[in-house]
């Protein structure tokens, strides 16, 4: 009978163990003590766990030391895999391993499924022990026992891909350390190279919408590099670890195709394939290209930087390629090639310009829309940190607004060259089409030129029932209101009462009050009944008459509102005559508040009635006059006002 073979070869795995067993011990022993032996030991205080504000140090065992966890997962992978196929990079070592009686699907086999089984088996021990000491560590008051099984799988995976992805390009490269420097290139070449491009269209092509595309869940998941991104914002989607899997075993089989196909005696060459020296070369020099156009936008010098910027930076990066394949400084004699390589960018370049025009000018007709989202980004009505449905686009469907917001999508795609200085503004439009598509755009401007556009949008009913989550919900889904500090709402009349009035304000808000920054403002939060109970903040200003008489009337609004009768005296100074900055208000509360009160040119107000007005008309943001708000307490705060809103007499007296 013919002696069957064991998979299993002893002098292998000594020799193995011996070059990569040490990855797989510092691999144990850092998670080892970050996790296990850390939860372990970590003070747990069982008054504090047992407390009604209590909030978990960890949510998960991702959690836990976030830093060597990263390190482990990323760098150890990639270190292991290089050093167990060390004997490709080395003349000796590769025909000593390649003289044994060993086919060379054997020995790729052997050595990728003992570095796996290196790679995991650290983590499963980690994870066999962190179960183990779970209940003893009173682990419970973290995370659930299944999040323990839950690490202990992505974390295999995202290694196990790391490992996979540097095998298969070590077998493209001759030199150990090009190995890995090649391998983190490679894996955020797909987001870095996505990005780069996507910064540079926004450069050149008016409107073009990098938000939407730069999707930040999308765009790391085109990396595995960026696992730790991936698994820290959301772990639970578990299309991520098919897909890294199943990339795994992609990587796998291309790596074995490659090992094939490689000879022997490729050593020391930094791209082993010669036909791949040329997709590197160029992809390199592209890349360079991408970046260098960043220049333009450092130094603030418009489109002719940019360009000087485009070709230098394709210079640098093609020269340095060329340095890298040829493995020496003496490649300028290569330069003509630059030029051609040059020609074919300009060429793309040059047949793509009408298409650009046709894009910046396109603006669908009103009767093909079905309808629209309109979204800035200087006022947000209502926030929430943990309702996903936050992020749900709202999509407005009157033919009205319609027809507003594309008669402003057309003033914008007009306006090309309009100087960053007087854009106060940015928009994003989405439309829906009748046909189905979807078309975006993102244009920055300045609110007051296209303000009578601007403004009928904001001020429909259909626009502030959309954007104020608020109308959406009933008495019954809310848990609880809080107003201001320490006033909360819990019985159902008082909900639905506040509710009523909130709505009715929002309504009779114009689009000046929506847009203005308040100073005298108060912060409601609505916590919803959901399994997560999401959270909705929103602030309320002066200008909400039925809501504050409301808070009078319930004897709410001193612990809401910055009152009157709370405010001893309020000391009143020109800005720039007290040498009150902008970058003062943005930095130095403290300062400004003793210029104000070393100040010799000031007004003093302790009238309620002027005290009120000031208050109510007081801005967040720095304006041309200083006001120090002293209360009756003993605190003070700093607030500011246009000259506008200040009274006539109060100016004269600072004129003096």
């Amino acid at each position: 009978m013919p002696s069957k073979t064991s998979f299993y070869h002893k002098q292998l795995a000594v020799l193995v163990l011996r070059n990569v067993g040490w990855v797989s011990i510092v691999s144990f022993f850092a998670l080892f003590f970050s996790v296990p032996l850390y939860l372990l030991l970590i003070e747990k205080d069982e008054a504090w766990k047992n407390s009604p504000d209590y909030y978990p140090m960890f949510e998960k065992v991702f959690d836990v030391n976030v830093f060597v966890q990263i390190l482990v997962m990323i760098i150890l992978p990639i270190l292991l895999a290089v050093f167990l196929f060390r004997f490709l990079q080395s003349k000796s070592y590769s025909d000593l391993i390649h003289s044994m009686p060993m086919k060379r699907n054997y020995l790729f086999h052997y050595y990728s499924i003992s570095g796996i089984i290196l790679l995991i088996l650290p983590i499963l021990v980690n994870g066999i022990i962190l179960r183990f000491i779970y209940s003893v560590a009173n682990l419970e008051y973290f995370f659930p026992v299944s999040d323990i099984y839950k690490w202990v799988f992505i974390f295999s995976i995202f290694s196990i891909v790391l490992f996979t992805a540097c095998v298969c390009i070590g077998m493209l490269t001759g030199l150990s350390v090009f190995q890995g420097v090649l391998t983190c290139l490679l894996l955020v070449l797909p987001v870095g190279f996505f990005a780069l491009l996507c910064f540079n269209i926004t450069m050149w092509v008016h409107g073009f919408p990098i938000d939407h595309y730069l999707d930040e869940d999308k765009l790391l998941f085109l990396s595995p590099l960026l696992a730790p991104a991936i698994i820290w914002n959301d772990d639970t989607k578990v299309y991520h670890y098919i897909a890294y899997f199943l990339l795994a075993i992609v990587f796998y089989f291309l790596g074995l195709f490659l090992y094939r196909k490689r000879k022997v005696e490729y050593i020391s060459q930094a791209i082993v394939f010669a036909k791949l020296k040329g997709i590197f070369k160029y992809v390199f020099a592209l890349s360079f290209v991408l970046i260098g156009s960043l220049y333009g936008e450092i130094v603030d010098a418009g489109k002719p930087a940019m360009v000087i910027g485009n070709f230098f930076g394709g210079l640098v990066g093609y020269l340095l390629a060329e340095m890298i394949l040829e493995k020496t400084w003496r490649v300028f004699y290569r330069l003509k090639h630059f030029g051609y390589f040059a020609a074919v960018v300009i060429l793309v370049i040059g047949i793509s310009v009408p298409f650009v025009k046709m894009y910046e000018k396109k603006v669908p007709d009103a009767e093909a829309v079905e309808s629209v989202s309109f979204m800035d980004d200087q006022y947000t009505f209502m926030t929430s940190e943990s309702d996903e449905t936050e992020n749900i686009i709202k999509m407005m469907s009157s033919k009205e607004n319609i027809q507003d917001v594309i008669a402003l999508h057309k003033k914008l795609a007009m306006e090309k060259d309009a100087k960053d200085s007087d854009q106060d503004t940015t928009v994003r439009l989405e439309y829906k089409l009748k046909n189905g598509k979807s078309m975006y755009r993102d244009y920055a401007f300045n609110s007051k030129k296209y303000q009578e556009i601007i403004k009928p949008i904001y001020e429909t009913e259909e626009f502030k029932t959309l954007n104020y989550p608020i109308f959406s919900w009933r008495s019954d889904d809310i848990s609880n209101i809080m107003i201001g500090e320490g006033i909360r709402l819990l019985q159902k009349s008082e909900i639905i009462e506040l509710m009523t009035v909130l709505k009715r304000d929002i309504l009779n808000q114009s689009y000046e009050n929506m847009k203005r920054d308040y100073w005298n403002i108060a912060n409601i939060e609505f916590t919803l009944k959901n399994k997560n109970n999401s959270y909705y903040n929103m602030t309320i200003n002066p200008t909400y008459t039925e809501t504050i008489n409301w808070l009078d009337k319930k004897g709410m609004l001193e612990k809401s509102f910055a009152v009157s009768d709370e405010v001893k005296e309020i000391q009143i100074v020109k800005s720039q005559n007290t040498g009150i900055t902008q970058n003062m208000y943005d930095f130095e509360g403290e300062k400004i508040e003793r210029k104000i009160l070393e100040a010799k040119q000031k007004t003093t107000v302790k009238k309620d009635d002027i005290k009120k007005q000031l208050l109510d008309d007081a801005s967040s943001n720095f304006k041309s006059y200083s006001l120090l708000v002293i209360y009756k307490n003993g605190t003070n705060e700093i607030a500011y006002l246009s000259a506008k809103n200040m009274p006539n007499f109060i100016k004269d007296e600072l004129n003096k």
